[in-house]
């Protein structure tokens, strides 16, 4: 098969969004620090952009 697999254009975007000054966390980071906890950087499950 050819082309772009999945992996490939998600890692893509991550390294650009990285380059414009974004930080990145692997989900399973985020999914550890649930709301109410000290380390929360979400303030609902269902966020997935963290502002703050």
């Amino acid at each position: 098969m050819n082309g772009f697999s999945e992996d490939t254009v998600e890692l893509a975007g991550i390294e650009t969004l990285k380059s414009l000054g974004w930080m990145y966390m692997h989900g399973s980071v985020i999914a550890r620090n649930r709301p109410g906890s000290p380390l929360c950087r979400r303030l609902l499950m269902g966020d997935s952009v963290h502002l703050g």
